[in-house]
């Protein structure tokens, strides 16, 4: 039976009485056509151009010239580009990378020893305190925190303090002071808000700086854990 293809308008032999298309691709194509303008509101013009195929259907290689004309004279149908990245100058990220570099020469050695028992002291604190302050860089980016998990926050710097692996750090341990410092900023924080539900935790400039990059040292020598799956409490410790 001789039929005129729906698409392309070339007759074809066609073996069944409901077979519209000489082929698969130009089903294809007829398909793309329509949904081309239930997307775009645009239309197509009879004068198609007859893809180079096999009569399998593979290797279809789709020409669609008119709609591509028509997208590319209305603006309001082109496909949204993505913006060419651009780099952005920040005095914040600056001062990151400018301490960072000052504090690793004279700090980052002091996170390991080579003696045994003091070297697992400062690996048992390293974990502890890198979890804390990921923790508190993570809460200072929301707008408040709940009062019971500020309080649980605080709970763990105050363990991790009174632990004997902490009492028995060098004295020449970088982070030492800062953590008493920051442990008694939390504790005045939680009397100050006690009763309510929820707390703001805001960070100043220089102590956020501080601490991504006490947090960045830390990275070069312990591996994160989850806070769920630490305890801050050392063994020894009642």
């Amino acid at each position: 039976m001789i039929k005129t293809c729906a698409y392309c308008k070339e007759e074809f032999d066609a073996k069944r009485i409901d077979k519209n298309y000489c082929s698969a691709s130009c089903r294809q194509l007829n398909h793309l056509q329509r949904k081309a303008v239930e997307l775009f509101g645009v239309t197509v013009k009879e004068e198609h151009v007859k893809p180079s195929i096999d009569t399998s259907g593979e290797n279809v290689k789709t020409v669609l010239p008119e709609i591509r004309k028509q997208e590319e004279q209305n603006p309001a149908i082109e496909l949204k580009k993505e913006k060419e990245y651009k780099f952005m100058p920040s005095k914040f990220v600056d001062e990151v990378g400018t301490l960072y570099k000052t504090r690793s020469i004279k700090h980052t050695h002091n996170l390991f020893s080579n003696d045994k028992l003091i070297n697992k002291n400062l690996e048992w604190v390293n974990v502890r305190l890198r979890c804390l302050i990921e923790a508190v860089l993570f809460i200072s980016e929301r707008k408040s925190i709940t009062f019971m998990d500020l309080a649980e926050l605080t709970n763990s710097f105050i363990h991790l303090i009174k632990s004997e692996h902490f009492k028995k750090l060098p004295d020449n341990y970088p982070f030492k002071h800062f953590t008493t410092d920051f442990k008694n900023k939390l504790k005045r924080i939680c009397v100050e808000n006690e009763g309510d539900e929820e707390v703001p935790l805001k960070l100043n400039r220089k102590l956020k700086i501080d601490l991504i990059v006490y947090r960045c040292e830390l990275r070069d020598v312990v591996p994160k854990i989850k806070f769920s799956e630490l305890t801050f409490k050392s063994n020894t410790d009642e």
